[in-house]
């Protein structure tokens, strides 16, 4: 849940490009936000240009594209068969599968194939990207629908320009027609209109992490991960300057602190020359001291950073961390003594519900190649289970 959080924030949003009567493209957005357990309507569009829609877009996000305008060609097939390759030849003998794009979707009794060319799609995308939209993932014709149909009864559903007949739970007939009415419907508690159903399907189909798309799984894997990696960097590029940031700041209190109590007891000593063993050990402290800062400031030029951004992407929700510390003290701050720390090694404490993530969570850790061994120490405290977590770094 929480590289969830991290990955996609909480706004969901889908867009399906459908063609009018007319053959004209016409554009539904549809966004969900997440309140708690519940997703919600953030925002609902309805765009007759292209370009209004993009245009629509202030800052960076995701979405997920429906493409079921007249670029898509669909066809149903009373063949069933476990290659997608062979379906699609069946229901379009005369295409070049290296040109298209397909998704198939059987039932015990036939076969659904919609195609679209890949330079059409590949420009989509790229048009996107142009405006920081990034695509994670596409669906073709009305075939996405097949993640609601477990919340809605057999029978007939209209979307956008088609209806679509259910039967025993799977899709029966696709018919393309439009309705003037405006149909609605309730999927899950959740209000939608019948033109934002595909919309819907598309949402939970990178919400759930769903790969259920037969033939366009591989290419929708490599749209998220592209967009995983560009997350990930950028989440990494903010972290890394907030901790120099820190690092920095510290620096500076420190020097400047010192720096202005040196110089007042410059002053002090040549009044009197009982303030000079002071202002040496002063100046011995300030030593200790530069050295301590000069280690943490290190730290921002290793692969801590990237350390603690694994740590993070990998802790579920069921563990709340009290402290997460580089390079822990190894014993308690005294006046006059030597400051000590563990070296290359990162202390993790906090309170866990759920035993079963936590093992999990040490497992990811003990796989991590920047890990060498991993402590554990359990406790309770107040009738709430709590850890400490000592990880020993491999020497770079």
């Amino acid at each position: 849940m929480l590289k969830k959080r991290l990955t996609y924030g909480l706004v969901y949003t889908a867009i399906e490009h459908s063609s009018n009567a007319s053959n004209n493209e016409e554009f539904v957005l549809l966004s969900l936000v997440k309140k708690g357990k519940e997703l919600l309507v953030k925002n609902r569009s309805f765009y007759s240009s292209y370009n209004k829609l993009l245009s629509s877009f202030e800052k960076e996000q995701h979405v997920f594209l429906v493409l079921n305008n007249h670029q898509v060609l669909s066809k149903k097939i009373d063949v069933i068969n476990n290659s997608h390759d062979i379906l699609t030849k069946k229901a379009f003998p005369n295409i070049n599968l290296n040109d298209f794009y397909f998704e198939v979707y059987s039932t015990k009794k036939a076969s659904f194939v919609s195609i679209c060319r890949k330079e059409y799609v590949d420009n989509l995308i790229h048009n996107y990207k142009k405006k920081k939209v990034s695509v994670i993932g596409f669906s073709l014709g009305v075939l996405v629908v097949q993640n609601i149909l477990q919340f809605l009864d057999d029978g007939e559903v209209q979307t956008s320009i088609s209806k679509i007949q259910i039967k025993k739970g799977e899709l029966n007939e696709v018919e393309k027609t439009t309705s003037e009415k405006v149909l609605n419907y309730s999927i899950n508690n959740l209000e939608v209109v019948n033109n934002e159903l595909l919309c819907l399907g598309g949402i939970l189909s990178y919400y759930f992490g769903k790969d259920n798309q037969l033939g366009l799984a591989k290419k929708n894997h490599e749209l998220r991960e592209a967009y995983n990696q560009q997350k990930i960097f950028s989440l990494g590029l903010k972290g890394g300057v907030v901790f120099l940031f820190l690092v920095l700041l510290t620096n500076f209190i420190f020097f400047n602190h010192y720096y202005t109590k040196n110089n007042q007891l410059l002053i002090d000593v040549q009044l009197n020359d009982s303030y000079k063993n002071q202002l040496l050990k002063l100046q011995s402290e300030i030593k200790q001291k530069e050295k301590v800062i000069a280690n943490l400031s290190s730290v921002s030029r290793s692969k801590v950073s990237l350390y603690l951004d694994d740590i993070a992407i990998l802790i579920p929700n069921t563990i709340t961390l009290t402290s997460l510390e580089y390079q822990p003290l190894s014993t308690r701050v005294k006046k006059e003594k030597l400051i000590t720390t563990y070296k290359n090694q990162i202390q993790i404490k906090g309170v866990l519900s759920s035993n079963e993530d936590f093992t999990k969570f040490i497992r990811f850790l003990e796989n991590k190649e920047w890990v060498d061994k991993v402590i554990i120490q359990l406790g309770e405290e107040k009738r709430t289970a709590t850890f400490e977590i000592l990880i020993h770094l491999r020497h770079e």
